[in-house]
């Protein structure tokens, strides 16, 4: 119920709403992919591509998805040389 209202208040572009309601699915169910991965966009609409690319990394290490952390391994390297 909560990642779907959290899910819906992004998509309305209530990004504070979402963060709001999926900091509470992940504090409820710290294992709810989905909610890490909803916040981690989020916060690359609030243009904080750090923050949004460790929450990615969390929501890889529940998916277990290799080609995921590839993508990320060549994302972190990117966001490392902007922001040195």
């Amino acid at each position: 119920m909560l990642i779907g209202e959290g899910n819906q208040a992004f998509v309305d572009g209530d990004t504070q709403a979402a963060m709001r309601i999926m900091q509470e699915v992940i504090r409820i169910e710290p294992r709810a992919s989905s909610a890490w991965s909803v916040l981690a966009n989020c916060y690359i609409d609030l243009n904080e591509p750090q923050k949004a690319l460790q929450l990615r990394i969390m929501a890889a290490h529940l998916n277990h998805d290799a080609e995921e952390w590839e993508q990320l391994a060549r994302e972190s390297r990117w966001v490392l040389t902007i922001f040195e």
